[in-house]
This record gives C-alpha cells, structure tokens and sequence, in this order.
C-alpha cells in the first residue's frame, strides 16, 4: 500500500497580514512533510516574466490583474491541479488572500485553512530585518498597502473576509519557539482528528 492510499490527504492553507509569520509557519509545516506552495510565487514569477521589478505594489497589482482575467480564485486552481497531479498527501498553500481562493479550498477533502497574525509594529518591524526585495518600504507605505490588501473588491485581496473564514487563528506575537509550540499542537490534534475520520 501506499502512502497516500493509506492516509487521507490534508491540505493546509496559510493566509494572514503581511510579517505575521507565514513564512515561518511554512517553513515548520515543510519540516513535518508537507510539500509547498505559494500563491505568492506565481505571483513573482508572472513579475519577473514581464520584467516588473518585486515590489509590495507590483505584487498586488499584477495579483488583482491575474484574478480580474482568470477568475478570482485562478491562483488556487493553479495549485490544486498541481496537487493531484503530483498525488500528495500532505500539502501547503501560502498566502491565500481572496474569499473565492478560500471558497475554492473549502471544496477540496481535508482543507484547513490557518490564520496568523500579528500587531503591525512588529510584522512592520519583521519585513524590515528579512529584507526581501518586496519589503523595501516606509511604515507608511506598509500601512497604506495593508490597508487597500484588507478590504479590496471581488478581484482583489480581501484579507479582512479571509481571516474570518479561518478554521484556527494563530496570534504570532512573540518568538519563534512560541510559534512553532502552537502549530506543534495545532498539527497533532489535525492528526490526531484525520485518525479519527479513517
């Protein structure tokens, strides 16, 4: 027998404001065998393709853009059909950040979507010590960006109605030990609740 004919399959899904730790909570759940992937990435990859510098603005611009085109939940349809077409049984989604992605996950056997966040003085104080190429702004523009990414329209990013539709919130306000703790148990009792339903 298999792996994945003998485990149901569990599809994680990571949204929450920008710092909060999503990267972090990707990079625990990557350890524990989830395979990864990023709304976000295809994101910087259709950037990079037209030769649009990786900015915070760019990023949400070119994002709003593919959803407007596509369908609002293009980014997740994506990953889904790279999900069964691989056959895994563990896997990851960062950076959901539209209620039709989430609407879409929901549809999907063993969808759990996380949320994590955290007070803007520290996520605004985080993006600036990671020092990626996206996160070279003022805490002004890191406000203002914050701000449209909240409570955009149907194409755009909707954080605010995201998080809400969240099955577990995770506040990520203190160190990373402390974090990896909560996700720690959060990931047994899911395993612990697949067990159950086998």
């Amino acid at each position: 027998m298999s792996r994945s004919e003998g485990l149901i399959r569990m599809i994680l899904g990571l949204t929450g404001t920008l710092g909060a730790g999503k990267d972090a909570a990707a990079k625990f759940f990557m350890k524990n065998g989830f395979s990864y992937h990023s709304c976000s990435d295809i994101i910087r990859n259709e950037c990079k393709k037209q030769g649009m510098p990786i900015t915070l603005g760019n990023l949400t611009k070119k994002g709003n853009e593919l959803r407007e085109k596509n369908g609002s939940n293009i980014l997740v349809r994506i990953i889904i059909e790279r999900i069964k077409a691989a056959g895994e049984t563990d896997s990851l989604i960062e950076s959901i950040r539209n209620s039709e992605e989430a609407k879409e996950l929901k549809k999907e056997k063993g969808f759990v979507m996380v949320a994590i966040d955290a007070p803007i003085e520290i996520r605004f104080e985080r993006i600036q010590k990671r020092k990626r190429e996206d996160d070279k702004v003022s805490f002004e523009e890191f406000h203002s960006i914050e701000q449209k990414q909240r409570k955009g329209s149907e194409n755009m990013q909707q954080l605010d109605k995201v998080i809400e539709m969240a099955d577990y919130k995770i506040i990520n306000d203190g160190t990373l030990e402390q974090l990896h703790y909560n996700l720690g148990d959060l990931l047994d009792y899911l395993r612990e609740s697949n067990e159950k339903v086998s």
